[in-house]
């Protein structure tokens, strides 16, 4: 679910979990690419730099997504940590990670909901995100 609503991070993923899923984690390249390439298309019209997702590191040293999947993948421009920042956004200008500080900071999200979570917003629903014969999340412009 691409939210265009801003919030600090924290707030994001509370909204997330409401809605029964979490801010989105990207395992591989193709998630990544997927995410990005929706998110132009949702966010771009507002003309936004980046948007949360879901990494987040309390020690400054080990990452983790807060859905708990298992941080695999980087897609860094640069070094993280650049602007003391601990949660990790997106950029749309080319779909690398940054930081930014984490409550200090509203930002527009991203949501990755279970197939079959239904809410009564408006929504357009995109191809659901599949890794082979395994589909696991469907993401929606609300």
């Amino acid at each position: 679910m691409f939210t265009k609503k801003a919030r600090i991070f924290d707030k994001a993923e509370k909204l997330c979990v409401s809605y029964g899923g979490h801010l989105a984690s990207i395992t591989d390249a193709f998630t990544n690419k997927f995410i990005y390439t929706e998110a132009l298309k949702a966010f771009a019209p507002d003309k936004l730099d980046v948007f949360w997702l879901g990494g987040i590191t309390w020690d400054g040293v080990d990452w983790t997504w807060t859905d708990g999947t298992p941080f695999s993948y980087t897609n860094w421009d640069g070094e993280p940590f650049a602007d003391g920042g601990t949660c990790i956004e997106q950029q749309l200008s080319n779909g690398k990670w940054t930081t930014n500080i984490c409550d200090n900071v509203e930002q527009y999200y991203v949501c990755a909901l279970p197939p079959n979570v239904t809410t009564t917003t408006r929504m357009t629903t995109t191809a659901p995100l599949c890794d082979g014969n395994k589909c696991t999340y469907k993401y929606v412009i609300k």
